[in-house]
C-alpha cells in the first residue's frame, strides 16, 4: 500500500511537470501579447492620454508585453491613428527597446524610457509621445519583436508609418497589437 501511494505521488508530480513544460513551450511560441491599462474595459483610450485639443493631459500610455519569441533582441513600437483620413498619423514611435524590457510605464516618454531606445518624432513634429487629438478615432499600438538593432535612422527626421515599417521589416520576427478608440 505504501509503495502504491509513493508511485501515485511520483506519477502525479511527473504529470504536473510535463503539463507545465508543454504550457511553457506553447506560450513561448504562439502567445506574444501586448497589454495596457490606458484603455478602459470597452477599449476606449482614457482621457489623460489624449492630446490637449481633446482636453487630455498628453500623458504617454503604459504598456506591458508577454511571451516574445525566444530570439528577440529588441522591440519597436508604433502607436498610430488608423482612420482613413489620417494616413496613419504617428502618435508615438520607439525603436531599439532592449529585449530584457517588458513594459513601459505611463508618463515615461522622454523622461523614464529604457536606456538606448530611440523615441522618434511624432505627427505633431516633436520627439516622444503626442496624445491623439481626433474624436472617434481608432488607435492602434503595434509592438514588433525584432532580431537586430536599428541603426539606419536619423532621430531628427520625421518618419511616416510606412517609412518605419520599411526600415524594420527585414528584422521583424513577430508582431502583437492593441486596438482602441477615442470617444
Amino acid at each position: 500500500m505504501l509503495l502504491k501511494n509513493r508511485i501515485l505521488i511520483i506519477l502525479f508530480i511527473l504529470s504536473i511537470f510535463l503539463i507545465n513544460c508543454y504550457k511553457e513551450k506553447k506560450t513561448n511560441r504562439n502567445n506574444f501579447l501586448l497589454l495596457s491599462s490606458s484603455f478602459n474595459s470597452k477599449n476606449i483610450l482614457k482621457k489623460k492620454h489624449l492630446g490637449r485639443d481633446l482636453n487630455g493631459s498628453n500623458i504617454s500610455i503604459d504598456l506591458k508585453w508577454e511571451n516574445p519569441p525566444l530570439n528577440t533582441k529588441f522591440f519597436a513600437l508604433i502607436m498610430f491613428d488608423n482612420n482613413p483620413f489620417s494616413n496613419k498619423f504617428i502618435y508615438w514611435a520607439i525603436l531599439n527597446i532592449p529585449n530584457n524590457i517588458n513594459n513601459i510605464k505611463k508618463n515615461s516618454s522622454l523622461v523614464k524610457m529604457p536606456i538606448n531606445c530611440i523615441e522618434l518624432n511624432n505627427f505633431y513634429g516633436y520627439k516622444g509621445y503626442g496624445g491623439p487629438n481626433f474624436e472617434n478615432s481608432e488607435i492602434v499600438v503595434e509592438l514588433f519583436a525584432i532580431n537586430n538593432k536599428i541603426t539606419e535612422i536619423n532621430e531628427i527626421e520625421f518618419y511616416t508609418y510606412q517609412d518605419i515599417i520599411n526600415i524594420i521589416e527585414k528584422y521583424i520576427i513577430a508582431k502583437t497589437s492593441i486596438t482602441g478608440r477615442i470617444k
